[in-house]
């Protein structure tokens, strides 16, 4: 095919390893082998490259060139002024004991992974992770069982310091002073007359390991709750008794109670049963504390039930009746020559017994009976 002369090819120079010559046709550099710089470019104006100018120019046999090292691999580019400038090392030797590109390890050259290095690809295993040890922390509460307290912090860090800027935090064991153990839960009144159902008053035996305890005690029914006072010692009669009232629901009254062998509570939230259709009265729980916050596990005790007549003036049973031969049927037994405990039923006897309590009379019951 001729050429049309009035669009003829543009021409340009075409670089050799050894030469560099002007006017040729892109086609015609390509085909002898030579690197065509561009339309319209001249051997004058420019450089058919050189080893270390960072461009791997093929057509003089370079295959790599500074930074451009890709073809090498694992292999280094040999430098300018090298005898073999430009071209790729030879690929580093798996079992030679020296530690080459791309090689982890070498035979006894193996400090990255002693005695573990394989002989086939010089390289390391594959890292084991595995949590060498590990902490498990409690919410932000307090843990109450029998006579101990466990003391909870959310987010709690482990043990040891750290600090960052003006900060500082001490993680571990919670810091403070030690809190004082946390009082015995109140118990029962096993005995006559104490332990028997009353109308005005519960009863149950304190904490006598702890001296400085309060106590707090609560209506199941409605919900309200109090602290007791400590123990009444006027009049004459009652001193050693262990009497007291509800008196607060701000803050516990500390005490030493361990001279006593049980506590009588009264006062105006201290009432018998008023369901004539219940065999139980109303229910309280009675807890220990030491600081206000911490609470025993809580004691249920029970008034007197309401008589089963409608009519009946609950409040007057104060006991049931008088056993000169003791009634072993009742809880707890009643001995010989006292009153049983109220038996749901306003007669003679609880008129009788009242008139005991007031004269003082050898057989009158409990002063908390009336």
């Amino acid at each position: 095919m001729m050429p049309d002369p009035c669009n003829p090819p543009l021409r340009g120079a075409c670089c050799f390893p050894d030469a560099c010559i002007s006017g040729t046709t892109a086609a015609g550099c390509a085909d002898a082998s030579g690197s065509y710089q561009g339309d319209g470019s001249n051997c004058g104006g420019v450089t058919c490259g050189e080893c270390g100018d960072n461009v791997v120019q093929s057509v003089l046999g370079e295959e790599c060139d500074g930074i451009d090292n890709s073809a090498c691999a694992c292999s280094s580019c040999y430098p300018p002024g090298h005898s073999n400038e430009c071209t790729c090392a030879p690929p580093p030797v798996c079992g030679n004991n020296i530690v080459e590109e791309c090689e982890q390890c070498d035979g006894t050259d193996d400090s990255a992974c002693p005695g573990e290095c394989d002989a086939m690809t010089c390289t390391c295993p594959l890292p084991v992770f595995a949590i060498k040890w590990h902490s498990v922390h409690g919410g932000g509460v307090v843990s109450v069982g029998a006579t101990m307290k466990l003391l909870g912090a959310i987010g709690q860090a482990d043990a040891g310091v750290a600090t960052g800027g003006t900060y500082e935090l001490s993680g571990g064991f919670l810091g403070g002073a030690l809190s004082a153990p946390l009082p015995a839960t109140p118990t029962a009144v096993p005995t006559y007359p104490h332990g028997a159902v009353k109308q005005r008053y519960v009863s149950f035996a304190p904490d006598a390991g702890h001296t400085n305890v309060g106590y707090r005690v609560k209506d199941v029914g409605s919900g309200s709750q109090y602290y007791i006072s400590t123990p009444r010692t006027t009049p004459a009669s009652v001193v050693g008794q262990g009497l007291t009232f509800v008196v607060s629901d701000a803050s516990p009254i500390l005490n030493d109670w361990t001279s006593l062998t049980r506590i009588h509570v009264g006062g105006c939230m201290i009432a018998p049963g008023d369901n004539a259709a219940s065999s139980t009265g109303r229910a309280y729980e009675v807890t220990a504390t030491n600081d206000g916050a911490s609470f025993s596990p809580p004691l249920t005790v029970f008034t007197a039930a309401r008589p089963t007549a409608a009519n009946a003036r609950f409040w007057a049973d104060v006991v049931g009746l008088f056993s000169a031969g003791g009634d072993g049927s009742t809880t707890p037994p009643t001995p010989a020559n006292s009153w049983t405990p109220p038996n749901r039923n306003v007669s003679g006897f609880d008129i009788s017994a009242t008139l005991q309590a007031v004269s003082a009379a050898p057989t009158a019951p409990h002063f908390t009976w009336v």
